[in-house]
């Protein structure tokens, strides 16, 4: 199949018109697409450095928060600790009110 002479004549115009662009505009093309390039490649550049720093934060957090934990259980325990030693001085004062109190009513039985 063989092209029209009016479809070579629009293609030939249209090759024309694109190397006239390409005459006035070429230059500014080519620096508008490096520019492009090396803004992509900082984008690049800058979202592998944000997904670093976001690992890098993730495990930092995490850490911290096992630090905390571990601080909360081991003041938990030290709290238990002195808990278990109040009930233990309580207790004591407690029986010792209540063995006083069972001499006093002896020795009271006895007097009278």
């Amino acid at each position: 199949m063989t092209k029209s002479s009016s479809e070579d004549k629009t293609e030939g115009a249209f090759n024309d018109v694109l190397r006239i662009r390409d005459t006035i505009f070429g230059q500014q093309l080519a620096e508008h697409d490096d520019r492009f390039a090396a803004q992509a490649s900082r984008l690049d550049k800058l979202q592998a450095q944000l997904r670093t720093l976001d690992a890098t934060m993730e495990g930092r957090q995490k850490r911290a928060e096992e630090d905390h934990q571990n601080e909360i259980d081991a003041l938990r325990t030290i709290l238990e600790s002195e808990l278990d030693t109040l009930d233990f001085k309580t207790s004591g004062r407690v029986d010792l009110r209540n063995m006083l109190v069972d001499l006093g009513e002896k020795l009271k039985q006895d007097g009278t």
